[in-house]
């Protein structure tokens, strides 16, 4: 194939260097090579910057000219020449504004043909990696070195630039993802906390925002999912009892709660149905109990912790109490 190129160039510029690009993604796949080394080929071939983006997999991949990879956070210019699939959804552009020739269109096409054999060679190995959790931990993680966190980062498919946010789960490993796609939350019955959108190196404010957020879940359907967004202030208040945590756990409307919730095993979701709820009928629909049932309970509240929870300053007090409970306790 390199000789028939080679004798075609004098002749045909266009098809000598056609048939190199077919050469070289023919090699390639006989050697097993990647996604990077794919979008490297269109690059070096093309002499422009080429990217491929695989959303699904959370893949984003842009090379130079020289080979060197450089993920670019800025988003793909109408006039590129490009080429793409739906299933699964995979687009590769050459960075360039001018008209495609005939070799970028054999670079595009021969590109593309060649990802699509590398992705099922390796159906799962990129879905595996993406949701890593000791990858997203490294990401995630405040104390862990800036070049780290960016390696854990792009192992999961994220570029640079890219906004970002965090799920916290309760009991299970935290997720990071890209801050366009969609959170699938509707089918947990755990509660969970979302964190912020941020740049890809801010991935651990985002962290410690959603965790803050999950202190603030419920059992209640409408509050098993917190957005740290929706949270305002009370984010900021979250950060100050997380830094003087002793102090906040010895208060005694903390302590009257968790003394509370020890009499008996209904105290304590009957406090979160209460705190979230504008009346007792809904505390009581949330609770699947009678009115009256709940009334009974509700009555022995001020005994238990020493103030009306059925009052707005009342049932607010509550609400911070349970609040601190939770953010000076592991989850």
């Amino acid at each position: 194939m390199e000789e028939l190129a080679g004798r075609l160039a004098p002749l045909d510029p266009d098809a000598g260097s056609a048939l190199r690009v077919v050469s070289y993604y023919d090699e390639l796949l006989a050697h097993r090579g990647g996604l990077e080394s794919v979008v490297r080929g269109a690059a070096v071939l093309s002499g422009a910057p080429a990217r491929m983006m695989i959303p699904g997999w959370r893949c984003a991949i842009r090379i130079l000219p020289d080979g060197r990879r450089d993920d670019e956070p800025s988003p793909a210019e109408a006039g590129w020449a490009s080429v793409s699939q739906p299933d699964p959804s995979v687009t590769l552009w050459i960075e360039r504004l001018a008209p495609p020739g005939p070799v970028d269109a054999v670079i595009l096409e021969r590109a593309l043909l060649a990802a699509r054999t590398v992705l099922e060679r390796t159906p799962g190995r990129l879905a595996i990696s993406r949701n890593d959790p000791a990858t997203v931990e490294v990401a995630i993680d405040a104390d862990a070195p800036p070049e780290a966190r960016a390696r854990a980062a792009r192992q999961l498919g994220l570029t640079a630039g890219q906004l970002v946010r965090v799920v916290a789960w309760e009991g299970r490993p935290a997720q990071l993802q890209a801050a366009a796609q969609p959170i699938s939350v509707a089918d947990s019955r755990q509660r969970v906390g979302i964190g912020p959108a941020v740049p890809v190196k801010n991935a651990p404010d985002s962290a410690q925002a959603a965790r803050l957020a999950l202190r603030f879940a419920s059992d209640a359907d409408d509050h098993r999912v917190v957005h740290a967004d929706d949270l305002g202030v009370l984010l900021l208040l979250g950060e100050t009892i997380s830094e003087a945590h002793q102090r906040w756990r010895s208060h005694p409307d903390v302590l009257a709660v968790q003394r509370a919730a020890g009499h008996a095993a209904w105290v304590l979701p009957t406090f979160d149905a209460v705190a979230v709820s504008d009346s007792l009928r809904t505390a009581a629909a949330i609770l699947v109990v009678h009115h009256s049932t709940l009334q009974k309970r509700v009555s022995q509240f001020p005994r238990l912790l020493g103030w009306d929870v059925t009052t707005p300053s009342g049932r607010l007090r509550l609400q911070l109490a349970l609040f601190v409970v939770r953010l000076t306790q592991q989850t």
